[in-house]
């Protein structure tokens, strides 16, 4: 029972963490780009 609980728990916070990291990487993709233009 409680890897059945375990399990949908795992999922949600799966898929908030999985936008979050999307949202994140891309952010950090404008930053590293930002970065790059500055320095060139």
């Amino acid at each position: 029972m409680r890897i059945d609980i375990d399990h949908e728990i795992w999922k949600k916070v799966y898929n908030l963490v999985g936008k979050s990291a999307y949202e994140v990487l891309k952010w950090k993709g404008y930053v590293n780009f930002a970065i790059d233009v500055s320095v060139a």
